[in-house]
């Protein structure tokens, strides 16, 4: 069932969303100024990582399950999302009444993986 296995799934759909957007600035997006591509790369990257972790938290859901890494992995999930398509959006539309979505979106990323680490200096073995 797909449920067990939703952090794998979301973790591989960010990794590859985030190799379609470095594809799409190396080729659609030469034209954009260099803070705006800074940006883009810097959300690309957090959503690349991201992805990989969420992968990496299945592994270790697999192994011990607990709520924690669970819940972790919701966190880093939806701070991804908010974070890195924030940043992306603001590149296409003007956002400026949505500027909190991507800070927001960082401190989820931040309580996603302290949760991680609290996890882990718990976790029995």
């Amino acid at each position: 069932m797909w449920i067990k296995r939703w952090n794998w799934i979301a973790g591989s759909i960010l990794v590859f969303l985030a190799i379609v957007a470095e594809a799409l600035q190396s080729h659609a997006l030469e034209g954009i100024g260099a803070d705006k591509a800074a940006n883009y790369l810097t959300a690309t990257r957090f959503m690349f990582f991201n992805g990989l972790g969420l992968i990496v938290l299945h592994l270790l859901y697999e192994r011990h399950r607990s709520r924690s890494i669970y819940y972790s992995g919701l966190l880093i999930l939806a701070g991804t999302v908010f974070f890195s398509f924030t940043i992306i959006l603001k590149l296409f539309i003007e956002m400026q009444s949505w500027g909190w979505v991507t800070p927001f979106g960082g401190i989820l990323l931040m309580a996603g993986w302290l949760l991680m680490i609290i996890t882990t200096f718990r976790a029995k073995y």
